[in-house]
């Protein structure tokens, strides 16, 4: 295991060995690991109340949208959610709507 700003990387090949350790880390130190492939990053073990922190800005960040949107366009019929998602998306990310 490589440790790197409060981040433990993990590579996948030894993930299966580290598994147990990563999650007890999580749980008893609030630890963070990052799974990594190719010298990448590409997923994590963090503790839970981490996930439902970043859940709840996320819901907080679409209700606000939403409201937002609601503001500007009253009961006019809106668009599907993963339109909105995709614009979003566009505006700040750069990536293209599908």
């Amino acid at each position: 295991m490589a440790y790197e700003m409060d981040t433990i990387e993990i590579e996948l090949e030894a993930l299966p060995a580290e598994l147990q350790a990563a999650i007890r880390a999580a749980i008893d130190e609030g630890a963070r690991t990052a799974v990594v492939v190719d010298g990448r990053r590409v997923a994590g073990i963090v503790p839970v109340d981490e996930v439902e922190m970043l859940e709840r800005h996320e819901d907080e960040y679409f209700a606000e949208r939403a409201e937002e949107s609601h503001a500007a366009n009253g009961d006019r019929p809106g668009k599907p959610l993963m339109q909105v998602l995709a614009e979003i998306d566009a505006q700040e990310y750069g990536k293209a709507t599908a």
